[in-house]
């Protein structure tokens, strides 16, 4: 709201402010399962990833997160009323059926304000036409939504992917059982990963998901220098083969971290936020890796950069408003960590079962004082 202040005497016509553009906000729900096997959910579920991916690297366009988009799997609900929730724009809506190597998708994107359909198309093509198929969906969103592409290339909005289905397929279980983040899930996302590239050796994002695979193994449970040299080596190779993938250069930064290269790791960093300007592990990496060598200002200001990305994540607001207080700004970390724990409480009327958001809004509530309602909140992280 913008209020005039009339005194007398003053200048009281003015033009028009100056305002940002309104940015159209994606929602791409998950698409939905229709074949006869439930064990092809990796997938539709890959499909949804990827065409959030995709949409998200284009500049004037926001996407809502995987984790928001998946809160909403397997639940009989509206399209519109979902994207209200979400204070989406859009919604990308649609189904898949996989029966042998023909594939058959349904998709629309509907208007949330008036629940109008603005483009709708069913594709019924062989299986190894998926990646062009999401190419296609992705293209015609950003035509619908008026966005206008800094070079209309067809590699500015195709998918970075490999060109063998077999490799794709085991890639998209790969991220899935990598997404599970447990010691078993790990070990077969390493398997899946390994499978895709002995398939496609040139397959870089393959290779970025072995390196978080060994990154996270090295981190979490095994902290082997052979963990270590994995995650070297396969970042290392992402970046050979596609020295223009932002991911490529999230993973070899965190890998250099680990090695405690910080100098080589901040130059991977900031590769990585060039390439990818709406990548939000960019910047969330690139700030843990900044106060882990005690540069907290800078951790603080990324993480508010990777919020501005990723608007509905609660994580990058918590860690800001712990790292301004100790940087002794407490009227900054205040108004920050109180924006942090409202979107926490919004993310858990939709995934009540969030351990994350109750422990890190947990830190913030306590910290503002709110002492009382912040254990309320561990309490049901731990009864969880």
């Amino acid at each position: 709201e913008l209020h005039q202040l009339v005194v007398k005497g003053l200048l009281s016509e003015f033009g028009e402010p100056n305002t940002e553009a309104e940015i159209p906000v994606v929602g791409v729900l998950p698409i939905v399962n229709r074949s006869n096997d439930p064990e092809l959910d990796y997938f539709s579920d890959g499909i949804t990833e990827d065409l959030i991916i995709s949409i998200g690297r284009i500049r004037g366009i926001r996407v809502l997160s995987r984790a928001t988009a998946f809160s909403f799997k397997g639940k009989d609900e509206n399209p519109v009323e979902i994207g209200r929730q979400l204070g989406a724009s859009v919604i990308l809506d649609g189904n898949m059926k996989l029966l042998g190597d023909q594939i058959s998708i349904n998709i629309e994107l509907v208007k949330v304000g008036d629940g109008i359909s603005l483009w709708s198309n069913k594709y019924e093509k062989e299986k190894k036409e998926i990646l062009a198929i999401q190419d296609d969906i992705t293209a015609n969103v950003i035509e619908i939504l008026g966005i206008k592409v800094e070079e209309k290339k067809p590699s500015k909005i195709q998918s970075p992917h490999t060109s063998k289905i077999e490799a794709y397929e085991y890639y998209l279980q790969g991220r899935k059982y990598y997404d599970l983040y447990s010691l078993k899930s790990i070990k077969y996302a390493i398997e899946m990963f390994q499978k895709a590239i002995d398939i496609d050796y040139k397959y870089a994002l393959a290779y970025c998901g072995l390196a978080d695979c060994y990154s996270y193994l090295y981190m979490y449970h095994e902290a082997t220098e052979d963990n270590l040299q994995m995650a070297q080596i396969t970042s290392r190779n992402a970046v050979k083969l596609n020295p223009a993938l932002a991911e490529a250069f999230v993973s070899r930064g965190m890998v250099l971290s680990l090695s405690k290269k910080y100098e080589e790791s901040e130059e991977a960093f900031k590769k990585a936020v060039e390439l990818g300007p709406t990548l939000f592990e960019a910047y969330y990496q690139y700030g843990r890796m900044s106060l882990a060598t005690g540069k907290i200002d800078q951790a603080a200001r990324l993480m508010i950069s990777a919020n501005s990305v990723r608007k509905e994540d609660y994580q990058s607001l918590c860690l800001a408003g712990q790292y301004y207080e100790d940087l002794g700004d407490l009227v900054k970390s205040i108004e920050i960590r109180q924006r942090g724990v409202m979107i926490a409480e919004k993310h858990l009327k939709i995934n009540p079962g969030d351990k994350r958001a109750l422990y890190m809004g947990a830190n913030s509530l306590i910290a503002l004082g709110e002492r009382e309602k912040g254990l309320d909140w561990l309490n049901r992280a731990l009864t969880l």
